[in-house]
């Protein structure tokens, strides 16, 4: 009997029994997620649950080369973008890797917003395999023209870094080991808006009440490619001069009494560059006389509401990222144009621009 007792207590160890002993030592488990943030604007606030509707997800190894993607919307996870703490299970090995990560206001997902009206930001995405460099995303356009089809761009965001993400192995205990811990990896995907709701309205300073609107062509255009995105939304070289026209354009007075043409534009990321040649311009053709207004430098006079955040230091390409919504008003004349208001609504802030300053 003696003999056989000792042999039950070999059979016991953990290292032969592990799975039906609560005092053995498990190999602990590695847990990675990747969450979401959208904090990169003028509130502050994190407007990720709110304002993004689809995010998909890449993963590249330490080679560059691409190892998981995935695509999650509130059509497809009963809303689960909504909640606080939203985070995604990643399915990755023992490694380092990068994370990077597209987002649409669509809340159907990336098909789905597809088949909407409107311009759309179409992605080139890399296989399994394939690097970064090969994720890019372009601007829906026909001989230059965006077809926005009486709609606004839906909206985009891009991944503002690359997010390291490192997987360690987790170690075998021996027998004897205290039980460790279960090993919880996280990182956040900091996004940027690059689609930009512009609103426009003017009126002539000598008709200020009666200015004939239907007398105007307007639009807005790139002297340089703005087209084609990188995952980072910076443009790249491969992108095409665009042109954009107001997808809506309404009739009102303003708060003076002055009847304005209200036009509404839908325009993919400004960048401040030092060449005023490679800048984006507002343009207004008066059809009776042939005459071309610009503004050559509409992202200088945007710009002008950073003063309204004077306190956060934020220098003028900053602000145009964080920004997204901007109204201005514009008073012409016979040869072009006499003054601009510049206006940040969500702090009641207005700046007068004169010609002369811009």
């Amino acid at each position: 009997m003696l003999t056989l007792a000792l042999a039950l207590t070999g059979l016991a160890s953990c290292g032969l029994m592990h799975d039906d002993l609560d005092d053995c030592a498990v190999k602990p488990e590695v847990n990675a997620y990747l969450d979401f943030s959208y904090t990169y604007n003028t509130s502050l606030a994190n407007r990720f649950g709110s304002d993004v509707g689809t995010v998909k997800v890449y993963v590249f190894d330490e080679n560059d080369k691409m190892v998981l993607t995935e695509e999650h919307s509130n059509y497809s996870t009963g809303n689960a973008l909504k909640q606080d703490g939203f985070k995604i299970p990643l399915a990755l090995a023992p490694g380092k890797y990068s994370a990077y990560a597209v987002a649409y206001g669509h809340t159907g997902g990336y098909q789905a917003a597809l088949n909407g009206r409107g311009a759309k930001f179409r992605l080139s995405e890399p296989a399994m395999g394939q690097g970064v460099a090969n994720l890019s995303i372009a601007l829906d356009h026909d001989n230059s023209y965006v077809p926005h089809q009486n709609v606004m761009l839906d909206t985009l965001w891009s991944t503002r870094s690359a997010v390291p993400i490192i997987i360690p192995e987790a170690r075998e205990p021996v027998e004897g080991d205290p039980q460790e811990e279960d090993i919880v990896v996280n990182g956040t995907v900091e996004l940027m808006r690059v689609t930009n709701h512009v609103k426009i309205s003017y009126f002539h300073e000598n008709f200020p009440k009666n200015t004939d609107f239907s007398n105007y062509e307007v639009w807005i255009e790139s002297r340089q490619p703005r087209d084609r995105m990188d995952v980072f939304g910076n443009y790249t070289g491969a992108s095409s001069v665009i042109r954009c026209t107001p997808f809506k354009s309404t009739v009102e007075d303003d708060k003076n009494g002055n009847r304005c043409n209200v036009l509404d534009f839908g325009l993919p990321r400004f960048i401040m560059h030092q060449d005023g040649n490679q800048r984006v311009k507002l343009c207004f053709r008066n059809k009776s006389t042939g005459n071309v207004t610009e503004i050559a430098l509409l992202a200088d006079l945007l710009v002008k509401g950073n003063a309204a955040f004077a306190q956060h230091n934020w220098s003028d390409q900053e602000y145009l990222d964080r920004e997204f919504e901007y109204d201005v008003q514009l008073v012409l004349n016979d040869k072009s144009w006499s003054y601009a208001n510049v206006f940040v609504n969500i702090l009641s802030w207005a700046k007068r621009v004169d010609n002369v300053h811009l």
